[in-house]
């Protein structure tokens, strides 16, 4: 919920609400610090076993993908099992000491972002932003 301020003083209330599709797959528009439009394309909730945990150990991470345009944005929806692929290949050949350091995320961003690119040439993804990243 944002409250702004009016003219007048008075205070105004706006409720916004994102859409989900059936998947749990969102995208929403997202307004840069540079004032540009982009869109982000959301990949929720996904379970990982780190390598070597011999399943005994599990990566939550749910992450958006920034694309510059709804073509790229469409793209990704068409084909949302070959990005969950994509980042399930990075996420799961990473040990625990590696997804546990905040400093290897920029690094876990830019593989990521080179596999998507190798799997998926059209994509143009042009960032990547976990916002949530869980090891139990």
């Amino acid at each position: 919920m944002c409250i702004r301020d009016s003219k007048e003083g008075d205070k105004t209330e706006e409720t916004t609400e994102a859409t989900e599709e059936k998947s749990g797959e969102t995208e929403e528009g997202k307004t840069s610090e540079s004032g540009e439009s982009g869109l982000i394309f959301s990949v929720d909730d996904m379970i990982v076993n780190p390598a070597n945990t011999n399943g005994k150990m599990l990566l939550l991470a749910s992450l958006g993908l920034a694309v510059e345009s709804e073509e790229s944005k469409k793209v990704l929806e068409e084909k949302q099992v070959i990005v969950k692929d994509a980042v399930i290949s990075v996420l799961s050949s990473k040990s625990v000491g590696q997804l546990s350091s905040s400093t290897y995320r920029d690094t876990l961003k830019t593989e990521i972002l080179k596999n998507l690119s190798t799997q998926m040439p059209g994509s143009k993804v042009s960032n990547i932003y976990f916002s949530k990243f869980i090891i139990q």
